[in-house]
């Protein structure tokens, strides 16, 4: 057994865990950290035009809502916001961060409206009793841009882009590892003192475990018939690929964006470097729209689906 890598989830917490329930999977870590965005105007020109695009391309609907996933401190928002986008008119900014700091920050960098007011049907307050309904409800036009903010990705009516960046990678896969001519589990274990308690000096270590013959065939066909050498491990992307159906479901129709670290297949994970997006694994969700995944920056590349 060896040290684990640090991740996100707190180390006490896992310990504790890992001591009650016994050796964990290794996506009881935690998620990954997230690969670098470019600085500057770049990631932001990219975006704007992008959107402009996207929105183009759906018919240039009004209202059209975006969604960002993984939205951080807002800055990114705002600075392309203030680019100005075609599409300004007609948006709808849905912010989506877990994190309850970046949160309270967007409210300093964007004029942050209830949820409600942005994604439900903005209409007039009083209508005639001979007046339909629907009509009644239906959205305003021309009144974009109008931003709120969340901590997980709401479900929106109309036409929507969805775009992650560098959000996807950051979730937390298991590990497999070919070696002796068979698979193994690597789980995470707290390091025990003789009395059953968890040595804090000694932390969390690694602890590979046999798999059965059923198991095995899983990672197998995860891995592919390509030459391994002892050692090798793989990552097994579960919570992505779940993150993925749930996201695709978001809006009825529209596209998704993943802009993150991605490989075409899935390949042994270097050490001490978290996995990239394995396009083999989340495939088997839904086809994608591209064959591979498209260079955007140094290290990162974007991967779409349609949405519904």
């Amino acid at each position: 057994m060896r040290p684990v890598e640090p991740a996100s989830e707190p180390t006490d917490v896992v310990l504790e865990r890992a001591r009650r329930m016994g050796p964990l999977p290794y996506s009881a870590r935690g998620r990954n950290a997230g690969p670098e965005l470019p600085t500057g105007a770049a990631l932001v020109d990219w975006l704007v035009g992008a959107v402009d695009d996207w929105w183009a391309e759906l018919g240039c609907p009004d209202p059209f809502t975006l969604v960002e996933i993984g939205a951080g401190d807002g800055t990114r928002a705002a600075a392309g916001l203030a680019r100005g986008p075609q599409c300004l008119s007609a948006l709808r900014y849905v912010l989506v961060e877990e994190d309850r700091g970046g949160r309270q920050h967007h409210s300093l960098h964007l004029p942050i409206e209830s949820p409600i007011l942005v994604l439900g049907p903005v209409g007039p307050a009083d209508r005639d009793d001979d007046e339909d309904e629907d009509e009644a409800s239906r959205s305003v036009v021309g009144i974009g841009p109008l931003i709120t903010s969340l901590r997980e990705p709401p479900v929106v009516s109309g036409p929507a882009v969805v775009v992650a960046m560098g959000w996807a990678s950051r979730l937390p896969s298991d590990r497999f590892e070919w070696r002796d001519r068979r698979w193994w589990e690597i789980r995470v274990a707290a390091d025990v003192d003789a009395d059953g308690g968890v040595d804090a000096a000694g932390g969390l270590l690694e602890l590979a475990v046999p798999l059965d013959e059923q198991r095995s065939a899983v990672v197998e066909a995860l891995v592919g018939p390509s030459a391994r050498q002892d050692g090798s491990r793989y990552a097994q992307m579960r919570p992505a690929a779940d993150w993925l159906a749930r996201t695709l479901r978001i809006a009825e129709c529209g596209q998704l964006a993943v802009i993150d670290r991605w490989t075409e297949v899935t390949s042994p994970v270097a050490e001490g470097t978290p996995p990239p997006l394995a396009l083999d694994q989340l495939a088997s969700v839904r086809k994608p729209l591209e064959a591979r995944p498209v260079e955007l920056f140094s290290g990162l590349s974007i991967v779409s689906w349609h949405l519904g």
